[in-house]
Parts: C-alpha cells; sequence; structure tokens
C-alpha cells in the first residue's frame, strides 16, 4: 500500500478510528462533485491501482491498495494484506466503497473486524444485473445502492441518477 508522502497525519494521533473512509473512482466521483466533499468532510481515500492519482489529491490522506481478482491467488492475499493495514491504520467507523475485489475486500474487513458502518455502491457499468462483487457485498453492507432504479429491488436501494 503506497500512501501520498505529502499527506498530512491523521487528525489526532491519538484518536482510535477516523469518521470514514471512501473509495475514489476518481471520474465517477468528479461527475458527481463527491469528491470535494470527501476531501472537504476530511475523509481519506483510496484507490484501486492508481499509481500516480494522489497527485489529484495532494494535502489530504490518500492510498493505493493493489487491484486482483480471486483467480490471482497471491495478488488477492496481498490485496487482503494491503486492505487490512489500511483500515488498521485508518479505523474508519464508515466506509463508502464502489467496484470489484479491492473494494469488497475493504468492505467485508471493515464490516467483519473494525465493525464499520458500510455502504455498497454498485457500478454504473452494470444496467442489466447486479455485479458479483454487489451480490456479494449483501454480506457486509449495511446498505446497497444500485446506480439504476431497474435494479433497486428487496435490500438494493437507488438514491437518484449519476447520469
Amino acid at each position: 500500500m503506497a500512501d501520498n508522502p505529502d499527506m498530512p497525519a491523521r487528525p489526532d494521533e491519538a484518536a482510535d478510528h477516523t469518521d470514514g473512509l471512501a473509495g475514489r473512482l476518481a471520474s465517477w466521483l468528479e461527475g458527481l462533485g463527491l469528491a470535494d466533499q470527501l476531501d472537504a468532510a476530511g475523509l481519506p481515500t483510496y484507490e484501486r491501482g492508481a499509481d500516480g492519482v494522489d497527485a489529484d489529491v495532494p494535502g489530504h490522506r490518500f492510498y493505493t491498495i493493489r487491484d486482483a481478482s480471486r483467480s490471482q491467488k497471491l495478488a488477492f492475499f496481498l490485496l487482503i494484506l494491503e486492505a487490512f493495514w489500511l483500515l488498521m491504520w485508518e479505523r474508519p467507523a464508515v466506509i463508502v466503497t464502489t467496484g470489484a475485489a479491492p473494494g469488497l475486500v475493504v468492505l467485508a474487513l471493515g464490516k467483519t473486524i473494525f465493525r464499520s458502518k458500510t455502504i455498497w455502491i454498485d457500478s454504473v457499468a452494470n444496467v442489466e444485473k447486479l455485479s458479483g462483487s454487489g451480490k456479494l457485498a449483501a454480506r457486509f453492507a449495511d446498505v446497497r445502492l444500485a446506480q439504476w432504479p431497474d435494479l433497486a429491488t428487496g435490500d438494493i436501494e437507488h438514491w437518484g441518477a449519476v447520469l
């Protein structure tokens, strides 16, 4: 896990947790205007496999964790370790994430080990059905959101349109 060398220290080094941790998909968050809101809230963010993206968030706590799939056994194991150490360092009260395996790993570890409140936002690319990770997130997410109204069924909610 790489962190931004110019990032400020945690707000209170004696604090046992931060307010939240947000998975950052830069173009999606920029499109929604959430990037500035996350930054203003002082929430640390992480991105999967995004070397150099930390330059977009100078002065903010930003971490990069590897991208891996279940078929890449060693890389997936290392992803779990990176996510665990990220969560150990930040101890977020809330986790908001989207995407594939890295987001699911952060969500699962955060919920089961750190007792964080969790929100899963399924990818906007999933128009016809929920992603595989989105289905697995049901075990760990306090709230699951679909970005298409037709996918909002049962415990999957739709809070508005992205596009």
